[in-house]
């Protein structure tokens, strides 16, 4: 029987790149690669959830013939109908879950907090901003939206992204590097003048 290992975006990345975080996740960091140095040998496929997700596992040093692409499901797999309101609602998510690898500094890099700090302060109250953590219905919160903002910094193929494509909801998605608040500024005023052309 062939043994599988499944990677999402931050297990890739975290192979081969150190973002900030906490004196002691460094360290676990460490140990984390050296741990999967030893492993890797062992498991006959390697899924990921994208293709773009490849380069990391290939500089880790996983043989391209052992990877797979395997794509999470969405967990909102239906059109959801708009429901009309006031103004134009702009949505950001960021995981509030505790126990995330490297603590809050990590995560909010990870997500672009920052980035999304200077956006809001920017367009609020001229935009609206509907933040959730993952904990949310949004069966009632994307009827609403009329856009959706990732501006991370190491991204897989995140379900959020789908899901908005299902139901027809326009994004901006910046999946690494570093993501420019005055480039999603632009962007989302050209979606909000559009809205109310």
């Amino acid at each position: 029987m062939r043994k599988i290992v499944w990677w999402l975006g931050s297990d890739c990345y975290l192979l081969v790149n150190t973002p900030p975080g906490d004196k002691l996740w460094q360290i676990k960091l460490i140990f984390y690669r050296l741990k999967w140095k030893f492993l890797i040998k062992f498991f006959d496929i390697h899924w990921v959830v994208d293709e773009y997700l490849t380069q990391y596992l290939l500089k880790f040093g996983v043989k391209k013939e052992k990877i797979q692409i395997k794509e999470d499901k969405v967990l909102y797999d239906k059109p959801l109908k708009k429901i009309k309101h006031i103004g134009f609602n702009v949505l950001y998510y960021m995981p509030r879950k505790k126990g995330f690898p490297g603590g809050r500094k990590r995560i909010e890099w990870t997500y672009g907090y920052d980035i999304y700090k200077k956006i809001k302060k920017k367009l609020w109250p001229k935009i609206d901003f509907i933040e959730v953590y993952g904990e949310e219905d949004m069966n009632r919160i994307y009827p609403i939206v009329d856009l959706y903002i990732r501006p991370t910094r190491s991204d897989g193929r995140p379900r959020m992204i789908d899901e908005c494509k299902i139901s027809k909801i326009p994004y901006i998605f910046s999946r690494d590097g570093n993501p420019d608040s005055e480039e999603f500024i632009n962007e989302i005023n050209a979606y909000y003048e559009s809205r109310f052309r």
